[in-house]
């Protein structure tokens, strides 16, 4: 199971159009999973940050960005 503090920057980067901390939260979910033996997973979550030998990390993430923001709120808000 992914971390949950990692799972939470990756949707919080995405309702953000945080394109950086989308990358990095997903470098290092992607590190994690290859330290437990979970290659394939790896391989399919490494695969979205290239694109044809480019890094996709500067495509915009707006549509994923509205998307996220209404079906997780709750992640979003300041925790106490």
């Amino acid at each position: 199971m992914a971390r949950a503090d990692l799972l939470i920057d990756i949707v919080r980067a995405g309702a953000e159009g945080n394109q950086e901390l989308f990358r990095r939260a997903l470098e290092a979910l992607i590190t994690e999973e290859r330290s437990k033996q979970h290659q394939v997973l790896a391989d399919r979550l490494a695969a979205h940050l290239q694109l044809n030998g480019h890094n996709r990390s500067a495509a915009p993430i707006t549509t994923v960005s509205l998307n996220v923001a209404a079906c997780f709120p709750h992640l979003l808000r300041p925790q106490p």
